[in-house]
């Protein structure tokens, strides 16, 4: 995933990055790794992310 990706990921899913490290159990500096690209994005973190951004865009769907 490129960086670009993961950004968008994160602001669809609506997390900061702080709630990134604290759901994914990692250190700030690896999530600003992840948004950078200078480290890869592990696949359990992509899911949960895909996770919590199609439950965001599912609840906004049922709102309207």
């Amino acid at each position: 995933m490129s960086p670009t990706e993961f950004r968008r990921l994160q602001r669809r899913a609506g997390l900061l990055n702080r709630e990134v490290q604290q759901l994914c159990g990692v250190s700030d500096q690896t999530v600003i790794n992840w948004r950078h690209g200078h480290t890869r994005v592990p696949g359990s973190a992509i899911a949960l992310l895909r996770i919590i951004a199609t439950n965001r865009d599912n609840r906004e769907a049922h709102r309207i």
